[in-house]
């Protein structure tokens, strides 16, 4: 991923926390955004998982790839409740991540 595509994604998560900002404030889940390292697994009964590095080794499955870039969940500070991880490879991939945010609530 190039410097630039990773400033696009930067200044896209920005404005979406932003134009989202009304609809985040009284949400109990969170939108997280990181960067790094990350594997995709194929995990018995659950199909493909994206899985930070850091944690490859404590979960079962497959991996299927090795991936360096931005990914994406809605958590709840100070719990344990959080959706899956998902891969953010473009702006558009940040703007579906918060339209898709909007239709849970």
């Amino acid at each position: 991923m190039s410097a630039k595509q990773v400033k696009a994604i930067q200044e896209q998560w920005e404005k979406c926390l932003s134009e989202f900002s009304g609809e985040l404030k009284n949400s109990f889940m969170q939108p997280h955004l990181e960067y790094g390292k990350y594997v995709i697994k194929d995990i018995k009964h659950e199909g493909e998982c994206l899985i930070p590095t850091e944690y490859a080794n404590l979960s079962e499955g497959k991996i299927i790839r090795r991936k360096t870039g931005f990914y994406a969940r809605l958590s709840a500070s100070g719990y344990m409740d959080c959706t899956e991880w998902q891969s953010i490879d473009s702006p558009n991939d940040v703007e579906e991540f918060f339209n898709n945010f909007v239709a849970m609530e």
